[in-house]
């Protein structure tokens, strides 16, 4: 089975993703960027969604 590649849900977030991937090339894959901010973005939806 073949992982898809995470999805951005915002047009920013994909600008920053690529962004960051065009910075720390050479030391990171494009895809470990996006997948670093795909987590951030998970985590702090699931933090949000939490009852206070």
């Amino acid at each position: 089975m073949t992982e898809s590649p995470p999805s951005v849900p915002d047009p920013r977030l994909s600008a920053g993703a690529a962004r960051l991937a065009l910075r720390y090339d050479g030391a990171f894959a494009p895809e470990a960027v996006q997948r670093l901010l795909d987590d951030s973005y998970r985590l702090l939806a699931e933090l949000t969604d939490q009852p206070k």
